[in-house]
């Protein structure tokens, strides 16, 4: 039947070799082969699918139309013609793919044309016309090819006469078939074996022949529909454990030693990494089903059913040897290659009582011959290729990595385990195909190899065959001209590197086949560069361990193998960190000196990708470079200046010359170009149209070009100034000659203008205006007109005229792209960029200067506009053309579809640039219209500003109620947004969404992200400016002012690998950074609002970036101080998120990132600790696989970093709220169980007892460090009463333990403070009790009596001090000790021994007391002892209170004194009710904030330029203005009641006001504590309110805040309300009446009606309901 698959008896073996080119095609026959169990590499290479004859004509004719193409390129008729012809053979192939489908399952009869297509390579027996067979003369060649065609087509007749036609061919019929393209002619096998240089030297021929050979058929698999989700014999499948997260893998090649044995490599799947989310496509995890009858038998698998299973790039049975171990066998008959899979899951998608395996199964692999079964380790695979022997120097070429996953072994035990479960998963059939494909490259590379080591001379037929085979590898790699990754990776699973790299060693000089050897070197090299193409950094790494053997054929200059060695090692190099940096100036040198030997333009590629490296300038490089071969050897000695008709002539052995001809005696204003150091000079235009863009001249002319670009990359302004200032080789006159030549190449012209952006704009002198969004504004800065830049110092502004004249020009002339002009299209993405930079630095920064853009830029990004070639094809066949181009052609991938997608990503660039300007307009319009509110209703006697009603802070708010002022903020809001409006909505949308449709993942990412920004404009703008800040005070001016200075040049360096001094200059942008994120002098203490303001310019996304750099850790040291940048840039994130929980929460979305970088490993923990510090909502959101990663990094560092364990102790505990969380407390103890091993040893030695007694008495160290924060982290986890926690914890430490290390008087209290907390959470405030936990001997315990007496002796000591020196305790208390306070200093010991009481003590006192302390008569000295401990604590007490800050600690200490004094009865109870009274609740006396703080909030300066709030910062003025010069120079506190001009506050402090007057609307309804900021912008953007028409200056008051009755009613003048008790004879009805015997309010106020007064507590609409903006 049509579509099932048959195979003869005598097999026709199709090795991968022949499947996949044009010359290595040919179609063997095995000799000798058992029919059942024949000896082939693939099952699938002894498989034909019967297909019906297919049409071939169209396609025929577009594949000649193609190949004459690409011989033609710039023949854009005959590119019209191709792309007619490819819509016609698509239409061709779909019907064809629609008749094979309508004839799948017929009956096939004899006399019937039929097709055989190979099921290993999909393609098509073919029979030659033209070639003759290799074994037999008279015969022709038969072959293997992907084209239908006649010669593809068979007539299948019967061997014998017993059939007839029209008979149905049955199963194991003897059948012959017969070409139909040559009657008469059938397929043949040859009678002589395949000579010795074919890969089938021991088979036979298939081929052509007017003699018959008979072939048996027989069924390999019948399908049904039903079969495409199920396991089938030969299907490629993966085995993934579910459990472990990893896949069965090995490593090797064919027909050769096993590389890696069987073994598991995890890969979790990672929710932050999608590419975690999908199967994995190396091939090393590929493995395929053989029954165990043999490969010729196929079918659905079953389960239970007994099976071989074979490793794909091996090629090698899965077996489990006498040892029990599991490997790989080359035997195919071993009996122990037989398994079994078992189902762990009958899914009801199959019957239960069906045996089919489905995709996606869980199944256990059960070894028959043993009964074992596959079960995954936990121990470390150790692969044999990165042994010590083998791995090298971590800083050579060879101890990189090219891929970090983590190994396991792989074993078998005789009883199930039930996490032994595998996923069955399938491969997909488009992997499976390029498999095959490259499988096929292998044996011919092999045999070359092979033959070459055996003396084998090549002749020129053997070396065609081979170049062209390289040449089609090279080729499979590119699809629609991007290079594929799945595919260049199978370079690597099937290890074609190491067989190219084996082929390159063959020596080649001298031999007698030297010519063609050398050929293939040249192709082999390609190859390798193919490979290397995109940015695949596994595929880099993977070859770099050989970059030494490459840099060694530069020297071979036969036929260019050094040039296309360089040319390989370039793409190594490209964009890859880790490889860069080992790369010595000793290699700049060689590169350098082969460039002087011979001037080609590979060595200066080589050079380029030096100086930048994925973005990132290598300063070093660039600089050591430009000496090298621009400064050194051609300046200082080989450059030779001579007079010439009056100029210079510069004479360097490596450089083309470039230079203007007025300088050099020629036409004005036209470049000239000389290629011998000035003694001969050509027109630039002449040079370029005479040489040819693929010449070697032009070539090293524009590669010359590129690296002058790469060597000033990075506003580096020592090249730049090399370049176009000492040595002159290119000025911007020359350059911008060069730019606007039409006469030059598009290509060239793009070349100069990136040297423009390079050298002229991107420069140090240009400051970034757009690149951000603006979110501080200062006060007096808000205007409504647009900021005017004076960019009059930049020495760009003196080009900027003469360079806008020409774009615009440009613009107007390319509004549409023509995919066949690719230069074109590349100048356009140039002139792209270099209006990106020129709106980024502010030269285009009026609104006019944008629209002027907008619409060129427009009608470049929109798809439709373009079209396939230009307009001067006309006719019905071009338009057909244009027709399928616009629908389908423009969004599919290719070389010309490239260069219009790299141009409209940089337009996209730059609209995005656009909405940056737009946001920044509309804000600050928006700042605009709150300070002109804000600042009219701040003057008297004025009306009320339209929008006076949104400057009340009050959250409730009814719309309905005020409606009148919600549609004039709407209307206000509206006028904003239409007068910066620069889009048209209907067109822009249509735009970006046909831009989503093209086959580019970052024309998409990028278009939609256009997309939602225009469509959430109003929320973006809204949400920001909550965000946003109106700085008023000189302090937050200065820093706003400094961080515009500082960033630029941090943003620059972030971006770059930095010398020392760059290193030490950034160091010195991030100290002064720090500082600005705490108070003066107090480095505990944050700055909130300098956080904001530096949150707010962007400070933590260039923290980020810094953090970004893809380097190699093992060369941290040589990264010019990168290290202490790093360990700086974490103490900034740590500065910045110190009690800030926005900072917190948004490190906290990047917290696996953070852990996943190295280098700083000590600073890293401190900063992740300060996210969760005192934040219980980062707190409860940690991940379980998070903390899993912590616990990593605490087993991975151990003593070096013991700050990890701090960081775990702030996720299990809020401290700032006392709250432990159980839920963290589970997931450490869970992976602290798991890690404990390699974390807890020095814990868990029994033996070590007097070692950690001798390192807790000794002085600072990495083990003391390390185990006071395990001790005080699993106190902390067992805080809580968890049992289970408990009791891990007790088999830890005894209460002997504990006690003789709170007895050792050589221990210092800092050090026992994590004991003492041990002791009280494990064994004294437990879950199970006193007796349970084995302390219910504690209450008359003699150690532990002797324990409180020396507190009551510590508490007298601190008691001292406090006395003596109290400003320092202040600090002290403040500050908490480093884990290593060995107490070496006074204050030191001093600072361990208050926090061990504060944090310790106290707690323990409380619950002893309470708990623990029993009365006896049998002990009668116990109550003395503790009367005693308690009058010393009350000395202490009374010493220490007024030093205290902090809440916390305030908390325990009355705590502490309430329970000794309720058990001892020592001090009366009066004392702790005063204490309490003075210290303790919001309403007490004490002011426990800081100095710093309370100056911060107390003494703030205001701008010389608001002199009404002199010495006054915002926070404290409700509104103190210069009509009122009563107020001046007075704090708010100082003015406890209201002037005699308000009489109805007189005597009432302000604290007693619910309310701030009109006047004062930016702090309506706050008391002067609230008002820790600016907060009217705030509560502007916050509610939109409605104001009543017509009193909207008492909008939100209560009655009680109008105290005078306006103008209006003058005999109310200068009376307070309660002054009226009767109603004014203007409403005679209330004459006689009190206000408050008025019960319903007058039918002028209807919402009112029968309210009485004192239930309607404003006056204005009710403010029930609050709306948010954005909401």
């Amino acid at each position: 039947m049509f579509g099932r698959q048959k195979q003869g008896r005598v097999p026709l073996e199709s090795q991968p070799v022949n499947l996949v080119h044009s010359v290595h095609n040919q179609v063997a026959v095995g000799a000798r082969q058992d029919r059942v169990r024949p000896r082939i590499p693939d099952q699938h290479t002894v498989a034909f699918e019967l297909c019906v004859a297919n049409r071939y004509k169209l396609i025929k004719k577009y594949n000649k139309l193609k190949a004459r193409s690409e011989e033609n390129p710039n023949d854009i008729k005959l590119k019209s013609s191709v792309a007619q012809a490819k819509i016609a053979a698509k239409a061709e192939h779909e019907d064809n793919e629609l008749e094979q489908k309508r004839n799948q399952g017929k009956k096939v009869v004899y006399g019937q044309v039929i097709q055989l297509r190979h099921s290993f390579s999909r393609k098509y027996v073919h029979i030659s016309t033209t070639k003759t067979s290799t074994m037999e003369s008279n015969n022709m060649a038969v072959e293997l090819l992907s084209d239908n065609a006649k010669h593809a087509q068979f007539r299948i007749m019967p061997r014998y006469k017993v059939k007839a036609e029209g008979d149905v061919v049955q199963i194991d019929d003897q059948v012959v078939l017969e070409s139909v393209k040559s009657p008469g002619q059938f397929l043949h096998v040859s009678r002589q074996h395949l000579p010795s240089s074919s890969v089938y030297n021991q088979n036979f021929e298939l081929n052509l022949s007017v003699r018959q050979s008979g072939f048996t058929v027989y069924r390999k698999y019948k399908p049904t529909p039903d079969d495409e989700s199920k396991v089938k014999v030969g299907d490629l499948i993966r085995f993934y454990h579910k459990e472990m997260e990893a896949y069965l893998v090995a490593e090797g090649l064919f027909d050769d030693e096993l590389t890696e044995d069987v073994h598991l490599r995890i890969r979790p799947i990672d929710q932050n990494n999608p590419k975690t989310m999908f199967p994995s496509s190396s091939a090393v995890t590929y493995w395929q089903i053989e029954l165990q009858d043999g490969p010729i038998a196929g079918g659905v698998l079953k389960w239970q059913q007994q099976c071989r299973i074979i490793h794909m790039c091996t090629r090698k049975y899965l077996a489990i040897d006498e040892k029990e171990q599991v490997t790989l066998t080359s035997n195919y008959l071993d009996p122990r290659t037989v398994f079994r899979l078992h189902a762990v899951i009958r899914t009801s998608e199959f019957s239960l009582d069906s045996d089919d395996i489905p995709f996606e199964s869980y199944a256990r692999i059960e070894h028959v011959v043993s009964g074992n079964w596959l079960h995954a380790l936990s121990d470390d695979y150790k692969k044999r290729s990165e042994s010590d022997a083998a791995r090298g120097d971590d800083n050579s070429m060879g101890g990189l990595k090219y891929t970090t996953a983590q190994l396991r072994k792989i074993g078998s035990i005789k009883e199930k385990q039930y996490d032994d479960a595998f996923t069955v998963q399938m491969v997909d059939p488009e992997l499976v195909e390029i498999f095959n494909y490259m499988a096929g490259m292998v044996p011919f590379i092999q045999k070359l190899v092979a033959d070459k080591k055996d003396g084998v001379t090549l002749n020129a037929k053997m070396g065609h065959d081979v170049i062209t085979a390289l040449k089609e590898m090279e080729d499979f790699m590119i699809v629609n001209s991007v290079p594929s990754k799945n595919r260049q990776k199978l370079m690597r699973n099937l290890r074609i590197v190491e067989l190219l790299v084996s082929l390159l060693s063959i020596p080649c000089r001298g031999s007698p086949d030297q010519l063609h050897l050398t050929k293939i070197f040249l192709e082999a090299y390609d190859v390798l560069y193919t490979y290397l193409m995109g940015d695949s950094r596994k595929n880099e790494l993977y070859i770099a361990k050989y970059i030494d053997f490459f840099l060694t054929q530069f020297e071979y200059k036969e036929g260019g193998i050094g040039l296309n060695a360089a040319h390989m090692v370039m793409e190594l190099i490209r964009d890859n960190r880790k490889i860069v940096d080992r790369i010595s100036q000793n290699n700049i040198n060689t590169f350098v000196d082969f460039l002087h030997k011979e001037k080609n333009y590979r060595y200066l590629e080589l050079l380029s990708v030096l100086c930048v490296c994925d973005g990132v300038s290598i300063a070093d490089n660039q600089k050591y470079i430009t000496e090298v071969w621009l400064m050194r050897g051609n300046k200082m000695a080989t450059i030779e200046k001579r007079r010439k008709s009056n100029r210079e002539v510069k004479k360097a052995n490596c450089v083309y010359l470039t230079d203007l001809g007025e300088k050099i005696g020629k036409k004005d204003g036209v470049v000239y170009v000389s290629v011998n150091n000035g003694r001969s000079w050509k027109e630039l235009r002449d040079f370029a149209q005479n040489t040819g863009e693929q010449s070697d001249e032009y070539l090293f002319l524009e590669r010359q070009l590129e690296l002058f670009g790469m060597l000033c990359h990075g506003q580096n302004q020592f090249a730049i100034n090399v370049i176009t200032k000492e040595l002159d080789y290119l000025t911007w006159k020359e350059s911008y000659t060069c730019l606007s030549d039409v006469y030059l190449p598009d290509r060239l012209r793009a070349k100069y203008c990136d040297l423009i952006i390079t050298m002229f704009v991107d420069i140090g002198d240009n400051v970034s205006v757009v690149d951000r969004v603006k979110l501080s504004y200062i006060y007096d800065t808000i205007d409504s007109a647009e900021d005017q830049l004076d960019k009059s110092s930049s020495p760009t502004y003196k080009y900027f005229p003469q360079l806008s004249a020409w774009i615009s020009e440009f613009l107007g002339t390319n509004g549409d792209m023509t995919a066949s002009q690719v230069g074109n299209n590349m100048l356009v993405e140039q002139v792209l960029r270099l209006v990106h930079y020129l709106v980024k630095y502010g030269f285009y920064h009026k609104s006019t200067d944008i629209r002027m853009l907008l619409k060129p830029l427009i009608s470049l990004v929109d798809g439709q506009n373009d079209k396939p070639f230009p307009d001067r094809f006309q006719g019905a066949e071009a338009e057909e053309v244009v027709k399928y181009f616009q629908k389908t052609g423009r969004f599919q991938k290719s070389e010309e579809t490239k260069a219009i997608i790299d141009a409209k990503i940089q337009a996209l660039e730059v609209l995005n640039l656009f909405f940056n300007f737009i946001f920044n307009l509309r804000m600050e319009k928006f700042m605009n219209m709150f300070k002109l509110t804000y600042s009219q209703a701040a003057i008297q006697n004025m009306p009320p500003p339209e929008l006076f009603g949104l400057l009340n802070s009050n959250e409730e708010f009814d719309v309905e109620e005020n409606g009148p002022l919600c549609r004039t903020a709407l209307r206000k809001l509206g006028d904003i947004f239409s007068e910066t409006d620069f889009f048209e909505k209907k067109e822009l949308t249509d735009i970006l969404l046909d831009l989503s449709s093209y086959d580019y993942d970052e024309m998409i990412r990028k278009s939609m992200f256009l997309l939602n920004r225009y469509y959430s404009a109003h929320r973006t703008l809204f949400e920001r400016a909550i965000q946003a800040q109106v700085l008023t005070t000189d302090e937050s001016i200065n820093v706003a002012t400094r961080l515009d200075s500082l960033l630029p040049t941090m943003r620059r360096l972030a971006t770059s690998k930095l010398s020392s001094d760059q290193a030490a200059e950034l160091c010195g942008i991030i100290d002064q950074l720090i500082g600005m994120c705490h108070l003066k002098d107090e480095p505990e203490e944050h700055h909130s609002m300098n956080q904001s303001i530096l949150y707010n310019f962007g400070v933590l996304e260039d923290c980020f970036t810094i953090l970004s750099q893809d380097i190699d850790v093992k060369l941290l040291d040589q990264y010019g101080g990168l290290r202490k940048i790093f360990q700086k840039t974490f103490l900034l994130l740590k500065s910045m998120a110190r009690s800030n929980k926005t900072v917190q929460t948004r490190l906290f979305h990047r917290v696996d990132l953070l852990l996943s970088k190295e280098g700083a490993p000590g600073e890293l923990a401190e900063a992740l600790t300060e996210i969760f510090t005192g934040n219980s909502n980062t707190c409860m959101k940690v991940g379980n696989h998070q903390v899993q990663k912590i616990m990593a990094l605490v087993a991975k560092n151990k003593t070096d970093v013991p700050q990890f364990l701090d960081l775990l102790n702030a996720i299990v505990k809020v401290e700032e709220l006392d709250l432990p969380l159980k839920r963290n407390q589970g997931f450490v103890m869970t992976y602290f169980m798991q890690f404990r091993a390699e974390v807890a040893d020095i814990i868990d030695d029994k033996e070590s007892k007097s070692n950690r007694v001798k390192i807790l008495e000794g002085s600072s160290s990495k083990d003391l460090n390390y185990l006071v924060a395990l001790v005080d982290l699993l106190a902390t986890c067992a805080e809580g009463e968890n049992r289970y926690i408990e009791s891990i914890c007790q088999t830890i430490f005894s209460i002997p333990d504990m006690l003789e290390v709170l007895n050792n008087r050589n221990i210092v209290n800092n050090f026992k403070r994590p004991y003492l907390r041990f002791f009280l959470w494990v064994y004294l405030n437990t879950a199970g009790g006193m007796i349970e936990s084995g302390a219910g001997d504690l209450p008359h315990d003699k150690i532990l009596w002797e324990y409180l007496d020396s507190l009551g002796a510590e508490l007298t000591r601190m008691q001292q001090y406090a006395e003596m020196n109290p400003e320092s305790v202040k600090l002290l208390l403040k500050q908490p000790p480093s884990t290593n306070n060995d107490g070496t200093t006074g204050d030191d010991e001093m600072r361990g021994t208050l926090h061990y009481f504060f944090d310790a003590v106290m707690p323990f006192l409380q619950v002893f007391c309470r708990s623990y302390y029993q009365p006896d008569e049998m002990y009668p000295e116990e109550p003395g002892r503790l009367a005693t401990l308690t009058k010393a604590f009350e000395g202490f007490m009374d010493a220490i209170a007024p030093r205290i800050s902090i809440e916390r600690q305030m908390k325990n200490l009355i705590s502490a004194i309430t329970a000794l004094i309720t058990a001892s009865n020592a001090i009366s109870m009066s004392k702790i009710e005063d204490f309490r009274a003075k210290y303790s609740g919001r309403g007490g006396q004490a002011d426990i904030r800081s100095d710093a703080r309370r100056i911060l909030t107390e003494v703030p300066s205001v701008s010389s330029t608001r002199p009404h709030y002199q010495n006054k910062i915002l926070t404290e003025l409700p509104s103190v203005k210069s009509t009122r010069p009563q107020y001046q120079n007075e704090t708010l506190t100082e003015l406890p009641s209201v002037s005699s001009t308000r009489p109805h506050y007189l005597n009432q402090t302000l604290t007693e006001l619910p309310s701030v007057s009109s006047t004062r609307p930016r702090y309506k309804n706050k008391i002067l504590t609230e008002n820790s900021q600016v907060s009217a912008l705030r509560d502007f953007v916050i509610k939109i309110r409605g104001v009543s028409s017509t009193r909207p200056h008492y909008q939100n008051k209560t009655l009680t805040e109008l105290p005078s009755v306006s103008s209006t009613r003058p005999d109310y003048q200068n009376k307070t309300l309660t002054e009226l008790p009767s109603v004014s004879s203007t409403r005679p009805r209330y004459q006689n009446e009190t206000l408050t015997e008025v019960p319903s309010v007058s039918s002028t106020r209807p919402h009112y009606q029968n309210k009485t007064l004192t239930e309607n507590s404003q006056v204005s609409a009710p403010r029930d309901l609050t709306i948010k903006i954005g909401r």
